[in-house]
């Protein structure tokens, strides 16, 4: 559990590394807090996951639909 949440750490630290110069002072700031408090991060990343696969399970529903039709 402990490398799966250091491997999201480390995720988080290099994208926030990549959206540095694209984002204004206020919402690094914010990253920074969320980049800080592991707890804010892991629901996050949670929250990312969940929200995928439930995309993920939209689009295989959809294209079940549609392949039931022809």
């Amino acid at each position: 559990m402990d490398s799966i949440f250091s491997f999201l750490d480390e995720l988080l630290r290099k994208s926030i590394m990549n959206i540095m110069e694209f984002k204004s002072d206020k919402e690094l700031r914010v990253l920074n807090e969320l980049y800080n408090d592991k707890r804010v991060c892991v629901r996050f990343w949670y929250r990312f996951y969940k929200k995928q696969r439930i995309i993920k399970t939209l689009k295989f529903k959809k294209r079940r639909i549609i392949n039931e039709l022809f």
